[in-house]
């Protein structure tokens, strides 16, 4: 994950050509399904965080 967050332009064409399980892309779907359209969504360990109740610069 480290790699993939600190050198993510350089590996972006090969991640875009991984072939995913179907349980991925269901899971993925499922995630797109619960945000609407335009809205932000954090999750932290799993559990969801109101973006509106964090200044990210405290």
């Amino acid at each position: 994950m480290q790699e993939i967050n600190q050198n993510f332009p350089s590996i972006v064409s090969s991640l875009s050509r991984m072939k995913l399980d179907d349980s991925v892309k269901d899971e993925i779907m499922a995630n797109q399904r619960m945000i609407p359209p335009g809205k932000s969504l954090m999750a932290l360990n799993g559990a969801l965080v109101n973006v509106e109740d964090i200044d990210l610069y405290l």
